[in-house]
């Protein structure tokens, strides 16, 4: 069973605060499945 990782996307985010975390789950596809969540 895959873990997921929800990423929180709000005003003002900064780029690479959110896809340096998104790059390094999404190197793990049989492990982690990345999703979005935007405010």
């Amino acid at each position: 069973m895959k873990k997921v990782i929800t990423c929180l996307i709000f005003d003002d985010f900064e780029t690479l605060d959110l896809f340096g975390v998104v790059e390094v789950f999404g190197r793990l596809p049989d492990i982690y499945h990345c999703q979005f969540v935007s405010l």
